[in-house]
């Protein structure tokens, strides 16, 4: 019984260790201003909202992929760092924006019944070939971020049925969503999950 217990601990501090701590506090993954972040249209600050962001979001979307309306300059880019658009201005109220980790990786695959324009966040100070056939936005884009910064966005158009875009550290790039015949967003299948519009991060200030 003692050694058992005496693994119990050894293996919760290795844990803690490891974690950095963040499975205590969320100020690592959202940074000193952790407070002034709020997830979707719940009125709870990010430090009290540590189960939905563990239970809820890994219930109800595919790898804490949200999608937002994006209506405002305090809506975040990632779903996991309070990110915006410093340039953010009226011409961006219909689109959507489809939050994403900001060390995504995987593939993102999702469905339309309609066409729809995507934008893509890219940086200067990082290879950006994969968007080589993506048409340059004419949209003010400035996000800052830890290790680059994302100042222009790229567009494509899509016809409606399957969509796949690219995979590997392009996946990170900021990933904002338009119909082509402007109507709202409400909800997409994303890599075979039902994502809807009512759940994403959004900065306080």
């Amino acid at each position: 019984m003692r050694n058992k217990l005496l693994i119990v601990i050894i293996t919760f501090c290795f844990g803690v260790l490891v974690g950095g701590g963040a499975m205590f506090h969320l100020p690592t993954v959202f940074g000193s201003n952790a407070q002034g972040y709020v997830l979707g249209n719940e009125s709870s600050k990010v430090y009290s909202i540590k189960n939905a962001l563990l239970k809820k979001s890994n219930q109800q979307c595919p790898y804490r992929l949200y999608l937002q309306p994006y209506t405002s300059k305090e809506i975040a880019m990632y779903s996991d760092r309070g990110y915006c658009n410093k340039k953010y201005n009226s011409k961006f109220k219909d689109m959507s924006v489809l939050q994403i980790p900001r060390h995504f990786r995987r593939v993102i695959k999702f469905n339309v019944n309609k066409p729809i324009i995507v934008y893509r966040g890219i940086t200067k100070s990082n290879n950006s070939s994969d968007f080589d056939s993506w048409e340059k936005a004419d949209l003010p884009f400035e996000v800052g971020g830890s290790t680059c910064k994302f100042d222009e966005l790229v567009k494509k158009e899509f016809l409606e049925g399957e969509i796949e875009l690219s995979y590997g550290w392009t996946s990170a790039s900021p990933i904002l969503l338009k119909y082509k015949d402007g109507s709202i967003i409400e909800k997409l299948i994303v890599n075979e999950k039902h994502v809807k519009n009512n759940l994403g991060l959004r900065k306080t200030f």
